[in-house]
Order: C-alpha cells, then structure tokens, then sequence
C-alpha cells in the first residue's frame, strides 16, 4: 500500500509535483497540482484504458518518491480528479480482513489525520470520522452511531491503508504534527529527521527560482508549519514517545 499512502498524504496536503514510482519495469508517474491528479504516466506499455491508468500504477509494487514543484508534459495530461476514489477501489480490491486490526488497535485509542476526501466516503462514513475527530476506540466507534459494526471496520480498514490511523498519540497537537510531516504515529527519530530533511529541502527557495512572491510566502508558511511539527515531534520521540 506504499504507493497509496504515499499518493494519499500528498493530495491531502494539497501538493503540486510528480510521484514518480520505481518499478522493476520502468518508472511510473503521477502528477499532483494542488492536490488534484493532474497527468498520468503509466509508461508505454500500460495495458489500461486512460480511465483505469491511476488504478493499474496502485496495484504496481515499486518505491514511492514525490519531486516537490515538478510537472509533467501536458501529453499526460487527464481530467483533474482527488484520488481518494481511485485509492479506495485499490485497497478494497485486496480484501483486507478487518480482525487482524481491531485485534492490534485493542483497547487503544486512535486519531484520525488526513481522511479520505468527502468525496470518496458514503454518508455514514462522513458521520463516522465527524465522531472520531475525538481520540476514540474500537468498541466505542462500532457502537457509538447508527452506522453498521462491519462498516466501520471496513473504514478502519481504509484509514489504516492510507497511515490515517494515529494509534496511541495522546493528543491533537502530535496527531496534526505527525500528518504534517507525513508520517504515521509509529514513526521513529530516523524516519522523523529524514522526513523533515526531504521536505526542508523541498520548501527551499532555491528549489523554486520561477515562483512568484505569493508562493514563496505560502512556502514560508509551510516551512514554518513543518519545523514546528518537527520540534513537536523531537521532543515526543525523544522523551520515548510518552
């Protein structure tokens, strides 16, 4: 679910540049602007229709690497969509059973960070994540709505595919903080320093000579946004994750 969840966190954050998947066959590539899929590269021998493309580079097992700021030719180019759709048949196409995660969630609580889009969930799945918008439970999600106990777990499902659950992250603060880095609540100080190094590096003025005054600011800001996750998230992993 790599390419997912790496697809997932970038469109949530509403980022423009290209995710360029490494495969034993080739390099595929899937272009954001702003968060909406923009272009489509499935490489030259895609045996897919232009409307199936985004689902076959899911289903491909490769390494994810996101270019922040790049483009793709406009020969690539699609009808601008979330992914949110596509990325659920993805994962709901794999079957996942739900016990072995409520038997690892337990008793825990968890926090939901960058939910699937509106979009893509069913009205009672929007009422669902309106209710874990507060640290919750499994029992207390399986019987605190209308809703169906096989419905949420399918959701759970979904949210843990993406890296939307938080498990254990005692408050809003380090849940926001860890979605900011794009990283899952189980991340370590390695994979904090390297996130934050990627995305410091990506946000660099250097790295973005063509942009105009308004996107350097909005850079600026998210610079600033990302370095106070990472001071959030150094002393959460410092002190042991307590």
């Amino acid at each position: 679910m790599e390419i997912a969840r790496a697809l997932h966190q970038r469109a949530a954050h509403d980022r423009t540049g290209v995710l360029h998947v490494h495969t034993r066959d080739g390099v595929r590539r899937i272009g954001l602007l702003r968060g909406y899929v923009s272009t489509i590269d499935p490489g030259p021998s895609a045996p897919v229709p232009p409307e199936a493309q985004l689902r076959y580079i899911l289903r491909l097992r490769g390494q994810p690497e996101f270019v922040e700021g790049a483009k793709l030719s406009a020969r690539y180019a699609v009808e601008p969509l979330r992914p949110d759709a596509s990325i659920r048949q993805h994962v709901e196409a794999q079957a996942v059973p739900p016990e072995p995660l409520r038997q690892r969630l337990g008793l825990q609580r968890f926090t939901i960070t960058t939910p699937p889009n509106p979009s893509a969930l069913h009205a009672d799945e929007q009422a669902m994540l309106r209710f874990l918008a507060e640290s919750r439970t499994v029992p207390e999600l399986l019987t605190g709505g209308s809703w169906s106990p096989l419905r949420a777990l399918r959701l759970l499902v979904l949210l843990d595919a993406l890296g939307c659950l938080a498990v254990g992250v005692p408050s809003a603060e380090l849940a926001a903080a860890f979605t900011q880095l794009e990283l899952t609540a189980d991340a370590d100080l390695a994979e904090l320093r390297q996130a934050y190094r990627r995305l410091a590096r990506g946000l660099h003025p250097d790295h973005h000579p063509q942009a105009s005054q308004e996107e350097l600011r909005s850079l600026t800001a998210r610079f600033t946004a990302v370095h106070g996750a990472y001071r959030v998230l150094l002393r959460h992993l410092s002190q042991g994750g307590s």
